[in-house]
């Protein structure tokens, strides 16, 4: 038996400090702005056209942005709510692979004592979700990471090594939402070595020369992508369905080792070109795009507003009608529009929520109601600032769309759509 509870040292992970870059005054005179919206009917006509009801009282019309321009800033792929595992071609938005990252806590609390007869396994946890094919098996390997890496650091795009010659297990996932693998007698006696030895740098010694875990899709045996969960902290799970080292004695009493690092490498190839007039959107901000508009009291037509919105396009022909039988895609169902003035926007998309966010309707499109936005601007209170918009949160699932641009046919362009009182 293995002694008990070795002092070992504890290496705080560093914190991702969320990085403000709009006006915080701004923000809080456009949020508190109390202005009185009066709520009617609307028709969005056609690009610069006013319509007056019958009664002459509401007046409704529409007018373009100025600037539709596609921008790519990858974002965090680690220490997220979610892990995507797998491999999938997406017809639409190329080939993606995603290897799933995790490292073990090195924790001699929880394993005050191991018995050389203690069993000691990795449980994988995973969401129910799939995207690709629902009814297929996707088959995983799992190495010893080759090098080091911090889930906070990483992004879509980076690539982390592992060593094929260190292979850990393999498991196998239908429906499933758990998978467990037996850790090798080389991972384990080095890691109980570290946990039980009584070094001062043991953390550290632990950190670069056991990075961990890489779960690797085996590419002709794959056709869909998983969502690891990794932290019960993270989606309100138990213990029990949360990705864990488990170690179990004969007794069949269990002990419970959380992660200390969580990430996922994701690259995507073969992404289709789009037609003219339409874009790509990816959550993970490979694709987002920086928009403007300028509000003028000739556009907005009076000062009495009913209802002020930015109306986007969905190209829902086009998605629907891109997946084989029996496969899926999540689908991008909330779009945000962020107000930054100063800072890197990735980053502040990131960290930050949005100023206006948007439910993808029946008919879809993204509709932002930005009327009090508008009256900031009536009153002389607007902030001259930059507009982004992004798909979903990004919490590790994958999310994309496509959306009609400003070269679009007139009746799906982006445009701002106003209803005013006469």
């Amino acid at each position: 038996m293995y002694p008990t509870n070795l002092p070992t040292t504890t290496e705080p992970s560093p914190v991702k400090t969320p990085k403000t870059g709009f006006s915080a005054s701004s923000l809080l005179l456009i949020l508190l702005s109390g202005w009185f919206i009066v709520t009617g009917c609307e028709n969005p006509g056609v690009v610069g056209s006013t319509f007056i009801d019958e009664n002459g009282n509401l007046v409704t019309g529409n007018f373009p942005l100025d600037e539709f321009s596609l921008l790519s800033d990858p974002s965090y792929s680690g220490d997220l709510s979610y892990v995507p595992v797998g491999q999938y071609l997406d017809p639409l938005f190329g080939e993606i692979t995603a290897i799933g990252l995790i490292r073990p806590q090195l924790d001699s609390i929880t394993l005050n004592a191991v018995s050389e007869s203690d069993t000691m396994r990795v449980r994988f946890s995973f969401a129910p979700d799939s995207y690709g094919d629902t009814a297929s098996v996707a088959f995983f390997e799992v190495y010893e990471i080759a090098e080091t890496w911090r889930g906070k650091e990483l992004r879509y795009g980076d690539q982390v090594g592992y060593n094929v010659m260190s292979k850990v297990g393999e498991f196998q996932l239908g429906s499933e939402l758990t998978a467990e693998i037996e850790v090798s007698t080389e991972w384990r006696e080095k890691y109980l070595n570290l946990l039980y030895g009584g070094r001062a740098d043991a953390d550290s010694v632990y950190k670069y020369e056991m990075p961990g875990f890489a779960i690797v899709p085996i590419a002709s045996k794959s056709q869909k992508i998983r969502y690891l969960i990794p932290d019960d902290n993270n989606v309100g799970a138990g213990e029990e369905s949360s990705t864990r080292l488990v170690v179990t004695d004969t007794t069949g009493s269990s002990l419970f080792v959380p992660m200390e690092e969580w990430g996922a490498a994701v690259t995507r190839d073969g992404e289709f070109t789009p037609e003219e007039g339409m874009v790509i959107l990816h959550n993970t901000l490979e694709y987002y795009v920086k928009l403007d508009f300028s509000f003028t009291e000739e556009r907005l037509l009076t000062k009495n507003l009913a209802r002020v919105e930015l109306v986007l396009h969905e190209n829902q022909s086009l998605l629907a009608g891109s997946l084989p039988e029996g496969h899926v895609r999540p689908d991008a169902l909330t779009a945000s529009l962020f107000l930054i003035d100063k800072g890197d926007p990735s980053e502040i998309i990131f960290s930050t929520g949005p100023l206006f966010a948007a439910v993808k309707g029946s008919d879809n499109t993204y509709r932002f109601n930005l009327t009090s936005y508008a009256n900031a601007f009536l009153f002389d209170t607007l902030s001259t600032t930059d507009y982004y918009l992004a798909l979903e949160s990004n919490t590790g699932f994958l999310y994309s769309t496509i959306l009609y641009d400003l070269s679009a046919q007139p009746a799906l362009q982006p445009k701002i759509v106003v209803t005013a009182v006469e």
